[in-house]
């Protein structure tokens, strides 16, 4: 449900102070499809959640570092059969695969560069089990195509350009963020498009991209964009549902408050409003959000089971090993294991408290994937 924004902010500008009576008096209040179920996060809970609660063990996955291996980031994690597939967009710009028991380095898929099956920008990947491919999406608009073993077979251009991508049931889901498109496209397996939902226009000059907009499902996928506190269902036949929505409370930001705005007045909504959901995971058994609250970072958790919503203060949440942050697990790339990255400081606390052994393990380490057993 959509709240109007609350309270009175003091600005220093005329402009801001008019802004502001508009949002609260007449800004449009925009039709959205009816989820399937309303999260409460207006209520934040006293006591503190421990992921023992929904874990009962981990698993420690050491990627190996070598001269061909060596990983900045992690950005995705997709678990194949006895592979898993890691992407580190950014710094190594490249699709690393290492065996899923011990770690050990096997091949990275494609490179950078300018021939066959090489790229300059990398921005996301996705597989095919059933044809047995790694789907590469680079350069703004080109899917290119290789086995599970790094062989290159093909590439396509986009009829538009993407930054993400994700591949379901002989279906490509793509998400665009330039401003005369729209954002979410979907094709067929020779790029045609299918179906198409909501103009990027809608945000005027102030759309901003989510890194991972989608969780893929056996049939379809999951889809969220930035200022929409709905979750959305697409099936495999592209059309699209409403899942869940997010009733975050008063302060919160929606699209239609940001059309108009100037970038540093947004920044200072965004300073001070809940304005975002950073975070989103859907499980079979639960469900989970990170957002923010007068700068303060909340985590609501949706317990299927019990059909309830419960919101905690981040800080007071607990790891399930050893003196470590609230993880907030990801899913990989094909639903079937939520985990979390180390990098070289959890790495540390780890080898200081026994937990890793301080011969083996390092700043200097690649990225661990800590897998989550329930």
């Amino acid at each position: 449900m959509k709240k109007k924004i609350g309270g009175i902010i003091i600005v220093g500008t005329v402009c801001l102070l008019v802004g502001i009576i508009y949002w609260n008096v007449a800004r449009p209040k925009g039709t959205i499809l009816n989820a399937d179920f309303t999260w409460d996060c207006t209520k934040v809970s006293k006591d503190s959640f421990d992921l023992k609660s929904i874990y009962r063990s981990y698993t420690l996955i050491p990627l190996e570092l070598n001269e061909k291996s060596t990983i900045g980031a992690v950005d995705k994690v997709v678990f194949v059969d006895s592979l898993v597939f890691v992407m580190d967009r950014f710094i190594a710009s490249g699709v690393f695969v290492f065996d899923a028991e011990d770690g050990s380095f096997i091949e990275q898929i494609g490179d950078v560069g300018n021939g066959h099956g090489e790229y300059i920008e990398l921005y996301d990947f996705s597989i095919d089990e059933e044809r047995q491919r790694v789907y590469v999406l680079c350069n703004r608009g080109t899917v290119m195509a290789f086995s599970l073993d790094g062989k290159y077979i093909e590439e396509k251009e986009l009829p538009f350009p993407a930054t993400n991508v994700e591949y379901s049931n002989d279906r490509f889901y793509f998400v665009t963020e330039c401003l005369d498109k729209e954002n979410l496209y979907i094709t067929d397996m020779n790029l045609n498009i299918l179906k198409s939902y909501f103009p990027n226009s809608d945000y005027g000059e102030n759309y901003r991209w989510s890194l991972l907009p989608f969780q893929k499902l056996k049939e379809g996928v999951l889809y969220r964009r930035f200022l929409d506190y709905h979750i959305y269902k697409v099936d495999k036949n592209g059309e699209l549902s409403a899942l869940y929505e997010f009733d975050l409370g008063v302060g919160a930001l929606f699209i239609e408050d940001v059309r108009d705005l100037p970038n540093s007045q947004l920044k200072k909504l965004t300073s001070s409003s809940t304005y975002q959901i950073k975070f989103f995971v859907d499980t079979p058994d639960y469900a989970e959000i990170l957002f923010n609250k007068n700068k303060e970072s909340l985590v609501a958790i949706y317990d299927k089971v019990r059909n309830d919503v419960n919101v905690y203060e981040y800080s007071k949440m607990k790891n399930i090993l050893g003196n470590l942050d609230y993880p907030l697990p990801k899913y990989d790339g094909l639903g079937r294991k939520a985990y979390m990255i180390l990098y070289y400081e959890d790495i540390a606390k780890l080898v200081e408290e026994g937990i890793l052994d301080t011969e083996t393990y390092s700043k200097d380490s690649n990225p661990i994937i800590c897998v989550f057993n329930q």
